[in-house]
């Protein structure tokens, strides 16, 4: 019998190889002792399941050879949209109505989208940064627009934090701020504790459209586990 036991991918070949083997095990079984007729029915499908079985095996080892290939950078990046309600790689969320969803921004270690009335890399709306599956935590980029003033003075900006919140029922912290005076403009960030994912807003708009993203996000269809918290809670300037 054809026997492959390396974890690479199978050829098309191979795979025949191994379905022949297996599925002609199952037809050359010994004939079955005669029993009573429930044992023969018991007995008569023995073998046939058994290649099935293994036939199963072989099937399910070659589909989660390739599982951490490109297909789940393309699951990543994946985008719909059923009833107002966007799926981006398993992280849902609402969408304001009038407005639509788009991947603008993808690589090894991230996906952005942009929730907007004409979803653009700029995005004038509300961002959505996810990390992948299976990679590092977003970098302090994805909070800039809070983070990120650089005033006069040559100080930073006000910023304040409303900590132990929760996003799509992950530890989180909401940051809001990133202007140069107390009363200035004001950009929000929602972030989960891990640096997993991060809902922005640009200063003074769409504040509430990132709010009801933020509240409305599921994560429970995301492939990516919660880890360690990485975020640090801050109030007061960055100056």
């Amino acid at each position: 019998m054809t026997r492959h036991l390396d974890r690479r991918p199978w050829s098309d070949d191979e795979l025949d190889r191994a379905l022949d083997d297996l599925l002609q095990l199952g037809t050359t079984a010994p004939p079955p002792i005669e029993r009573s007729a429930g044992s023969r029915s018991r007995r008569r499908w023995a073998a046939p399941l058994a290649a099935a079985a293994a036939v199963a095996a072989v099937l399910a080892a070659v589909s989660l050879s390739g599982a951490a290939g490109p297909g789940a950078a393309e699951a990543a990046r994946s985008v719909s949209m059923r009833a107002g309600v966007a799926d981006v790689g398993g992280v849902r969320f609402p969408v304001p109505l009038g407005w639509s969803v788009a991947v603008t921004a993808a690589d090894d270690d991230a996906v952005t989208a942009c929730v907007a009335a004409a979803p653009t890399a700029e995005c004038d709306g509300v961002t959505v940064v996810m990390a992948v599956p299976d990679g590092a935590a977003l970098p302090n980029s994805v909070t800039d627009n809070v983070f990120g003033a650089v005033c006069a003075n040559g100080g930073g900006g006000y910023i304040q934090g409303e900590p132990e919140i929760r996003l799509g029922g992950r530890a989180a912290v909401h940051y809001f701020g990133g202007s140069c005076t107390p009363d200035g403009p004001t950009a929000q960030a929602w972030v989960t504790n891990d640096r997993s994912l991060a809902v922005t807003t640009p200063a003074d708009r769409w504040a509430a459209q990132g709010a009801a993203v933020a509240n409305g996000l599921d994560l429970t269809h995301w492939p990516r586990a919660e880890a360690i918290p990485l975020v640090s809670r801050v109030m007061g300037t960055t100056g």
